[in-house]
């Protein structure tokens, strides 16, 4: 508990820092608004790769998934 509390002020920290990432809101979670910030700015010094590569892992699932529609 004390880690989830202590990270939750953490990310509103960062979110004062970098307002257009939402990490006041969404603590750091991919949420569908996270991700579309990450899509329009990229990612910051603060997003962690292992988030990165599996958010990347998973636009290329989504990617395969339509092609295998057509």
């Amino acid at each position: 508990i004390i880690a989830k509390v202590f990270r939750d002020r953490l990310m509103k920290r960062i979110g004062n820092t970098l307002p257009r990432y939402n990490f006041s809101v969404n603590k750091g979670y991919g949420t569908a608004d996270h991700t579309q910030s990450l899509i329009l700015y990229n990612s910051s010094f603060f997003h962690r790769e292992t988030f990165l590569s599996n958010l990347r892992a998973k636009g290329s699932d989504e990617q395969t998934k339509q092609r295998s529609l057509f």
